[in-house]
Order: structure tokens, then C-alpha cells, then sequence
């Protein structure tokens, strides 16, 4: 789905709620862990709060905020040193 910038723009100002439940997180492999839950906004589920850990490595995470399935907001944590660069055709 493609999302416009003002859509994009309410939507990360908008007050967020995951919902109170556990937080099980998923082993897909030796080094990987995930959870994904979901994320409301007044009290509408409209996306997903997805954390990604690498287990073999310190200081190795990934945080997403998902609106609709698309990535509107995402930080990676790396040890460093690091390198990285946005896609262009994201949203700023």
C-alpha cells in the first residue's frame, strides 16, 4: 500500500497503544529473535510493532513501526563501526 506523506505524517503524531499482553518472542533461529505485536490507534488496530534481536551479537537490534504493512518509522542498531543509508523512495 502506498502511503502518502501527510498519512504518514498523522499517523507517527497520533497517539499509539500496543495492547496489554504477554511479549513472547519468537526464536527463528540460534541467533535470531523477533516479536511483533500489534499497534492501535484509539483503539483501532492500523499497524504493528516489530523488534528483531540478534542473539550473537552486543548491541545488534532492530525497532519497526509498521502502518498498514508499509515501514514508516525504523532504527537499527549496529556495534560499531557501521554504515548505513535510507532508501531513497522512503518518506522522509
Amino acid at each position: 500500500m502506498d502511503l502518502s506523506q501527510a498519512e504518514v505524517d498523522a499517523f507517527m503524531e497520533a497517539e499509539k497503544v500496543v495492547p496489554d499482553r504477554p511479549m513472547i518472542w519468537a526464536q527463528a533461529t540460534p541467533r535470531e529473535a523477533t516479536w511483533n505485536g500489534p499497534l492501535e490507534v484509539g483503539g483501532v488496530g492500523v499497524g504493528n510493532l516489530f523488534l528483531r534481536a540478534n542473539l550473537a551479537v552486543d548491541r545488534h537490534w532492530t525497532f519497526k513501526v509498521l502502518y498498514h504493512g508499509t515501514d514508516v518509522y525504523r532504527l537499527d542498531v549496529r556495534p560499531p563501526p557501521v554504515r548505513h543509508s535510507n532508501p531513497r523512495f522512503r518518506p522522509v
